[in-house]
């Protein structure tokens, strides 16, 4: 159990306090300063909490490089696919209450989804069992994303306009329904839309939008009062404009504030890539499933239920993660974060049980429950790239002074 569990706030702390060589922790903004010396990023912020402490919280860079004003700390960013996992926690809330079966077809609450068809070369065949909301959780379920791969499937997806802004998520389920699953329930691990089925999902059983259900479960308990689908109009000029990078190209701006679409709300609500939010807001999320559950006092899930989210879920052929072709060599994946399941290297320093994900705007985060510990990196920028958190993921864990000896045959 973290030791933040009877506090209700992330205070800044001495690092050495904390078991961190402050020297060696100061490496890490260095190191994200030198991704906006080389053009690579207008700007970025990172924060590292121990304990239920903040040891580091630093901005470098711009908010926007036309207008040269500074990044700012509680600046808003695009989090994409950092939505997922506050999505799963919501959906998993309905589970401990009881009104959700993780195991049941999910056709008792979703009819568009029943009697699925699986795509093969030589004609289509019938799902040889229902998907279930934890197939959805742990992308198990056959649900591809369309435009980010090359298959007949993708290609079935991508025309038929899946995730088009001008639709509702009622919308998005009619369209799934004509359309078949990449592979059988449960066979791979297959990244896709299955985080916003979930969300229509959550919507149908608790009787509320997702945007609404989320704001009253998790974002006004936890205190997360800059994270939503849209942003307002006093808050709009927080918002880091969206960049996209090419080599010999360098930074190009995609999206500024004064442009966004995010001033309005919006049609679709993604649960799987659409929430706006900041480093301190979502430290609270990170902080509250880092400490079994609880944020302060008070108790937003079971620890079971954490536990259970943050332990790997992929058995047989579902195991490793795979995003587009490329297998995460020892990583598995929980019930909505990636969970490092052997030692990665012998000098990562990255530790089995890690959990953690990342949005396509180049936002991530880890939590280390064997140190008790999260890190938060935000950036603005495509195409989607690991370079910031693979600079800086090593830097945070050297200049930790505390650690005992690493366990486990190692992958590297």
């Amino acid at each position: 159990m973290s030791h933040a569990s009877s506090i209700s706030e992330l205070p800044a702390a001495d690092p050495a306090e904390l078991g961190f060589d402050a020297a060696a922790l100061n490496r890490v903004p260095a190191r994200l300063q030198q991704f906006v010396d080389r053009g690579q990023i207008a700007g970025g912020l990172v924060l590292v909490a121990r304990h239920g402490r903040v040891a580091l919280r630093a901005a470098v860079g711009w908010r926007d490089l036309e207008t040269r004003e500074p990044l700012a700390t509680d600046a808003l960013f695009r989090i994409y696919s950092m939505t997922k996992p506050v999505t799963c926690a919501g959906a998993l809330l309905l589970a401990e209450r009881g009104e959700l079966d993780l195991d049941a077809p999910i056709e008792r609450w979703l009819p568009e989804l029943a009697e699925r068809q699986v795509w093969r070369e030589t004609g289509w065949v019938a799902a040889r069992r229902s998907i279930t909301p934890r197939d959805l959780l742990r992308h198990t379920a056959g649900l591809t994303y369309g435009p980010y791969g090359n298959t007949p499937v993708d290609q079935m997806y991508t025309r038929a306009r899946l995730l088009a802004p001008d639709q509702t998520l009622a919308d998005l389920l009619v369209k799934l329904q004509s359309l078949p699953l990449i592979s059988q329930p449960g066979e791979q691990f297959q990244y896709g839309v299955a985080t916003d089925v979930l969300g229509r999902l959550i919507e149908v059983i608790a009787r509320r939008p997702l945007g609404q259900f989320l704001h009253e479960e998790l974002f006004a308990p936890l205190g997360m009062s800059d994270t939503g689908f849209w942003v307002t109009e006093e808050k709009l000029p927080r918002l880091v404009t969206k960049y996209s990078f090419a080599e010999g190209v360098g930074l190009r701006p995609l999206e500024r504030a004064e442009q966004s679409t995010l001033s309005q709300p919006p049609r679709l609500v993604l649960g799987g890539a659409g929430l706006v939010s900041t480093l301190d807001d979502y430290a609270r999320f990170c902080q509250m499933l880092l400490s079994g559950g609880r944020w302060g006092e008070r108790r937003v899930l079971r620890g079971e239920t954490v536990a259970h989210m943050t332990t790997n879920q992929l058995v047989g052929s579902a195991y490793p993660v795979k995003v587009t072709t490329t297998p995460w060599a020892g990583v598995g994946y929980g019930l909505g974060v990636s969970v490092v399941c052997e030692r990665l290297s012998a000098d990562s320093g990255v530790p089995v049980g890690e959990y953690g994900w990342s949005g396509s705007a180049s936002t991530h985060f880890w939590s280390s429950p064997r140190d008790d510990l999260f890190v938060i990196v935000l950036a603005q920028v495509i195409p989607f790239s690991l370079q910031l958190e693979w600079a800086l993921k090593p830097l945070v864990y050297q200049a930790l002074r505390d650690r005992g000896p690493m366990t486990g045959p190692s992958l590297g």
